[in-house]
C-alpha cells in the first residue's frame, strides 16, 4: 500500500506543474501524503532522477567512446557548425555575423540576409536570394529562380530572367518565357508584372487559358453600326450585328 501511494506521490510531483498557487496546493497534498504514509517524496523523486541519470551515463560509457574520424577529419578534430548540422553565420557589411549562406554567395552580405543556392547575391538588409544566379539588391527584397534580380526595395523577382528596377519599390516581376533576349522588367513602383510563355495562352484559370476566356466573352458582345449625323438633322439608324463582333462605337446621345 505504501508503495502504491508513494508512486502516486512521485507522479504528482513529477508532472502537472502550473502557476504558483497550483504548485503550493500540490506541495501541501504531497506533504499530507508523506505524513500519512511515512514517506519522503522529495527524497524519492531525487533518487529516481539520480537513477535515470546514472542509467544514461552507463549506456553512454558502454556504447560511446572514441571515434576514428569526424566527417572524414582525423587527428585533433575541431568541430564546426557544419559538422553538427548547423548553419553557420557569416559576416555582413558591418562585420557582424548576422547573415546566412547556404551554397555559394557572391558580393557583400547584407545584414540579416539569406543567400541560398548557387552563385546568388543578397546585399541589402533582410534581402533573400535563392536559386541560381539570382540577386536581391533592394531592402527587404526577394529573388528566386534563375537569373532573376530584385533591385527595388520590398520588390520580388521570380521565374527566369525577370527584374525589378531600383526605383520600383513593392513591384513584382515574374517571367516564364525563357526565349527572351533581354530580362522581363517591372513597369513601375507597386506594379504586378507577369510574362508567361505564350502570352495569353500561357495564363491559365483552372483548365482554361485567358485567351480562350476572352474569345468566349467576345462572342457575347454586341456591335452597333450607326448611319447619319444627328447634329445635322439627318436620320440615323442602329442595327445589331451577330458574333464574331467587336465594339466599334457608342450610341449617340438622345
Amino acid at each position: 500500500m505504501k508503495t502504491i501511494i508513494a508512486t502516486i506521490a512521485i507522479l504528482a510531483a513529477a508532472v502537472g506543474f502550473g502557476d504558483t498557487e497550483r504548485q503550493a496546493n500540490q506541495s501541501w497534498v504531497l506533504h499530507k501524503i508523506d505524513e500519512v504514509v511515512g514517506t519522503n517524496t522529495a527524497a524519492l523523486v531525487a533518487n529516481a532522477t539520480n537513477d535515470t541519470l546514472k542509467a544514461a551515463k552507463d549506456y553512454t560509457d558502454e556504447h560511446g567512446g572514441a571515434v576514428k574520424s569526424v566527417n572524414g577529419k582525423t587527428g585533433e578534430v575541431q568541430l564546426g557548425a557544419a559538422d553538427v548540422g548547423a548553419v553557420p553565420l557569416v559576416k555582413d557589411q558591418h562585420g557582424e555575423k548576422t547573415a546566412v549562406t547556404i551554397g555559394t554567395r557572391r558580393g557583400m552580405a547584407g545584414m540579416f540576409s539569406l543567400a541560398h543556392g548557387s552563385n546568388v547575391s543578397a546585399t541589402e538588409y533582410y534581402s533573400h536570394a535563392e536559386g541560381e544566379n539570382t540577386s536581391a539588391y533592394g531592402y527587404c527584397s526577394h529573388s528566386e529562380g534563375e537569373s532573376t534580380t530584385a533591385s527595388g526595395d520590398y520588390s520580388r523577382a521570380e521565374g527566369i530572367d525577370s527584374k525589378t528596377e531600383k526605383d520600383h519599390a513593392y513591384a513584382f516581376a515574374w517571367n516564364g518565357d525563357s526565349s527572351r533576349s533581354s530580362p522581363y522588367t517591372s513597369h513601375g513602383p507597386g506594379t504586378f508584372n507577369i510574362n508567361p510563355a505564350g502570352g495569353l495562352d500561357g495564363f491559365w484559370f483552372g483548365e482554361q487559358t485567358l485567351a480562350s476566356i476572352m474569345s468566349d466573352k467576345a462572342d457575347e458582345f454586341t456591335e452597333w453600326e450607326f448611319s447619319g449625323d444627328k447634329s445635322e438633322g439627318v436620320s440615323y439608324s442602329m442595327s445589331r450585328v451577330s458574333s464574331p463582333v467587336r465594339q466599334v462605337g457608342r450610341a449617340p446621345d438622345s
